[in-house]
């Protein structure tokens, strides 16, 4: 796993998340976004959305791409999810 990549990413996720739950449950923006945010709980949750793609797109692209988690011995991927392919 490449984790010069994989630090940063799961540094914003956690950020996203810690600042949905926050306007979620107290009403909390970051200063720099208070006069935007009108509905602070619908964008809650809009950050909490945003941090669960987030962390879909890192699983996806950054995990499952890697070499290491290939099987050597069947030539595929060695998980077999949805959204598993063959290795040409």
């Amino acid at each position: 796993m490449r984790l010069y990549i994989a630090l940063p990413c799961v540094l914003m996720v956690l950020l996203f998340a810690a600042s949905g739950v926050a306007g979620i449950t107290r009403g909390w923006v970051l200063p720099v976004n208070r006069h935007r945010v009108r509905y602070v709980r619908l964008y809650g949750w809009g950050q909490l959305t945003a941090a669960v793609a987030l962390c879909w797109q890192m699983l996806f692209s950054v995990v499952l791409s890697d070499p290491d988690t290939l099987d050597p011995h069947r030539g595929h991927y060695a998980w077999h999810g949805p959204v598993s392919r063959e290795i040409i």
